[in-house]
């Protein structure tokens, strides 16, 4: 077993220099049986693996015979019916030439992956013997009419169905102006449901217009941040977009959240105001200590209710600031302006094709980026949002209402997806999704399971990745027939309008499969 330090990242001809200082030392030790070197370490033993290592490159020599009136070469000729190791590589000198065998355990491999690898293993040599003092990061795996079928890849599945296109040219606008585009297509549609209560888009924008005024008839016009400070319900949608119309940065606070938390935020973000309700009036007091203006919606005139703001807002003023989690340090915020939000909410519309008929879960809390996919996926499209607080009501008689309400398209984390899928019968569904959208954490073979079990024919699953930065970036779809062998479902492709580039430590891009 010669282990080779690929450190610095070398070029290839200092590396064929370490290879060989590295053999030159093991072979001084090569009359030291190998059953002496297993014997002294004592690794773990595993009668499906070989002990120390499991892949081996094996150079075959060309032996030179003389004999009377004859010089001729003689090289081993290979009978390899099974591989005693998980990867074994023969090589040897064919004129003048390299020729390459590639012996596998067929339990753990499969065919195609490994022409695959000897594929890109022979684009390796051919870059490396063209340019030897390049270092080995920049090697290429792939040729380039490889490269270019890899990265011409997209989701093989499509839906089909009519929908409204989200446009290019509306992009462009504010996210109130595109919310008024669909307040005027659908003003009776239902904009936001929960068990409790319920608001049209006309309820809803009047909602919002009264807050908007209360924010500008006590903050003024300036553009500022605004903190929202609600529970898991309609007013939170309300105050949210009062905001927006108001020309303010909304920045979201969770009730729940440690109160050192929420004053971190508040002082990093400067908040000009906080906004709330009567539910959560004494909290807002308590993290505002007198310095900063409280905006209690329950206490605002309902003569303000009517009137739309006449304020004009511009698509690149901020709309929202979003705070990590600050699990590796303090939390950061993530700013985003009004075109970048529409921007990806048009990604995400085109590719689940959401429509005015869709409706919409909403498990995550307003203040993470999930949130935005499905606030701004359903009010920006003339669907119907529906705000689940599963901390509140817990996960019992959530399947049945989301049948009852006809739900087709489910959004949450894994996690979540686990634990309400866990409360259902044998022979319970979901019979109304048409899609099933997880994110925010890994997605596995379990997953993919209990979505075939659960689920309807018709329903195809979604596995999506984003950071907080850009909301979605990555979709992979699957439908029943889709098979997956390996234990985590891949994230998939770019979303429209979007570039992916892996860097390493360097800085320079990876090749494919150079992780």
């Amino acid at each position: 077993a010669i282990r080779t330090a690929l450190s610095g990242d070398p070029t290839f001809t200092e590396l064929l220099g370490r290879v060989r200082q590295t053999c030159f030392e093991a072979y001084a030790n090569q009359e030291l049986p190998f059953e002496k070197i297993v014997e002294a370490l004592q690794p773990e033993r595993d009668l499906s693996r070989a002990p120390l290592f499991q892949v081996m490159f094996n150079l075959l020599p060309i032996i030179k015979v003389e004999l009377p009136g004859l010089t001729t070469e003689v090289s081993l000729l290979l009978d390899t019916p099974g591989s005693k190791f998980d990867l074994t590589l023969y090589a040897r000198e064919v004129n003048k030439s390299l020729k390459l065998e590639l012996v596998y355990n067929t339990d753990l491999f499969e065919g195609e992956r490994m022409a695959e690898m000897l594929s890109h293993l022979k684009t390796l040599l051919q870059g490396a013997a063209l340019h030897p003092n390049q270092p080995i990061s920049r090697l290429p795996l792939l040729s380039e009419t490889d490269q270019r079928t890899f990265f011409g890849r997209r989701n093989s599945i499509r839906l089909l169905g009519p929908f409204t296109e989200f446009e290019e040219e509306d992009a462009g606008q504010s996210i109130p102006d595109r919310f008024r585009q669909q307040l005027l297509k659908h003003p009776e549609n239902i904009a936001v449901k929960t068990k409790d209560a319920e608001l049209t888009y006309s309820e809803l924008n009047c909602a919002a217009n009264r807050a908007a005024l209360a924010i500008v008839a006590r903050c003024g016009v300036q553009a500022e941040r605004l903190a929202l400070l609600f529970g898991h319900e309609p007013q939170m949608i309300a105050g949210l977009l009062g905001a927006l119309k108001a020309g303010k940065t909304y920045v979201p606070l969770d009730p729940r959240s440690p109160h050192e938390r929420l004053r971190q935020i508040l002082s990093d973000c400067q908040a000009g105001a906080i906004l709330t309700n009567a539910s959560n009036i004494s909290l807002a007091t308590t993290l505002s200590a007198g310095r900063i203006e409280i905006i209690n919606l329950d206490s605002e005139p309902e003569a303000q209710s009517s009137g739309e703001i006449a304020l004009r807002v511009s698509p690149k003023c901020p709309a929202y600031i979003l705070y990590t989690s600050g699990s590796t340090g303090e939390p950061k915020g993530i700013l985003q302006n009004h075109r970048n939000v529409l921007g990806h909410i048009r990604a995400y519309t085109n590719s689940l094709r959401i429509d005015a008929k869709d409706r919409l879960t909403l498990f995550s809390s307003y203040c993470v980026d999930a949130s935005v996919m499905d606030i701004f996926g359903a009010l920006l499209n003339g669907a119907t949002l529906y705000p689940i607080d599963i901390r509140e009501d817990g996960f019992v008689g959530i399947p049945g209402w989301m049948n009852e309400q006809r739900i087709s398209i489910y959004h949450s984390t894994p996690t979540v997806y686990r634990h309400l899928l866990s409360g259902l019968g044998e022979d319970q569904q979901l019979e109304s999704a048409r899609l099933v959208v997880l994110g925010g954490e890994e997605v596995t073979r379990l997953d993919v399971s209990l979505y075939k079990k659960y689920f309807s024919d018709g329903c195809i699953f979604i596995n999506g990745l984003g950071p907080t930065e850009s909301t979605v970036s990555l979709q992979y779809f699957m439908n029943k027939q889709t098979e997956n062998p390996q234990n985590s479902v891949p994230v998939g492709y770019p979303v429209e309008d979007t570039e992916v580039i892996l860097l390493n430590n360097a800085g320079r891009q990876f090749a494919v499969y150079g992780m």
